[in-house]
């Protein structure tokens, strides 16, 4: 922030399917709603 070097938190999230039955694109689209109930969670109530 501000070109300063800070310390974050990160979380790695991985998903593994078959893609015979999960489009990559749908994992995706998954992986990116739950990003971000995790960063907002008030999202899941609203």
């Amino acid at each position: 922030k501000d070109e300063k070097i800070v310390i974050g938190n990160t979380m790695k999230l991985t998903l593994a399917c078959d893609h015979r039955t999960v489009d990559g694109a749908t994992g995706a689209q998954f992986l990116n709603t739950l990003r971000e109930y995790i960063e907002n969670p008030l999202k899941m109530v609203l």
